[in-house]
């Protein structure tokens, strides 16, 4: 069974499903953009440092003077990776990981 998902139709009447290559265009987009997004805060993290200032929580728990730089990289990192997640489609799978064990096995797998 595939997920349906739905846009409005052109002629402004009702929805209409999306094809299983749309939705993977819309995978592969989305996921680049956070790919490009994280690339940026990693390398820019110096400027992100000299806009947002400091992270008081980063700072007192990284225990490194540039607590708030390894923060903003860190930070990148795991947009990039988030990112790379979403374009090969495996964050249903991760997220189902993550959370299964909270809600007692209760979630169900997530279908291809």
């Amino acid at each position: 069974m595939n997920p349906k998902f739905w846009r409005a139709s052109r002629e402004g009447r009702g929805f209409e499903s999306l094809s299983a290559h749309q939705i993977l265009s819309m995978h592969i987009i989305t996921g680049l953009i956070f790919v490009i997004i994280g690339a940026l805060i990693t390398i820019y993290s110096e400027k992100f440092y000299e806009t947002f200032g400091s992270v008081p929580f980063a700072e007192k728990y990284l225990s490194t003077e540039g607590g708030s730089r390894l923060f903003y990289k860190l930070l990148g990192i795991l947009v990039t990776i988030i990112g790379f997640l979403v374009v090969t489609n495996m964050w249903n799978n991760i997220l189902y990981s993550i959370l299964s064990p909270l809600f007692g096995g209760q979630l169900k797998p997530p279908v291809e």
